[in-house]
């Protein structure tokens, strides 16, 4: 299973579940097809910025306050957009793109999918003509 699909669902178990501990998380993962052992589970955790908090699984507090979180964008005409984030923060950002879209989130309804790395996102839009519109959807959405 691909890497930014594997975080989309460890995102979407922390925010739909209260996970106590990693044997719990590893047998969320495994009913979702997802096979990773407990220091694999550990890294993405840990790249993801998800920690415990009063016992409990969560995505960091600046990724609810989405707007310390990215930091600009950048159009790459015809249909690529970059988006800056603070570092480690770039894999939850496109994660969360990525599941809005599949969603159906009208706001990303022009994306096709998101590459991440450290700090930056590269975006895909479907076509040069849609390209202002998903920038400014993305801003709604991540600078409120």
């Amino acid at each position: 299973m691909a890497d930014n699909k594997v975080n989309q669902i460890i995102i979407s178990l922390v925010e739909s579940e209260e996970i106590t501990d990693q044997h719990e998380f590893l047998k969320l993962l495994e009913e979702r097809g997802v096979k990773l052992n407990q220091p694999g589970l550990s890294r993405k955790l840990e790249k993801l910025k998800i920690r415990k908090e009063h016992g409990i699984y969560r995505m960091p507090l600046s990724l609810s306050h989405k707007n310390s979180t990215v930091l600009n964008f950048a159009v790459a005409k015809p249909n690529l957009i970059l988006i800056h984030t603070m570092s480690g923060f770039a894999g939850s950002i496109a994660a969360e793109i990525d599941r809005e879209r599949e969603q159906n989130n009208k706001l990303f309804k022009d994306v096709i999918g998101t590459i991440a790395g450290d700090d930056t996102i590269l975006v895909v839009g479907k076509n040069p003509v849609a390209l202002d519109k998903i920038v400014s959807n993305l801003a709604k959405h991540f600078m409120q």
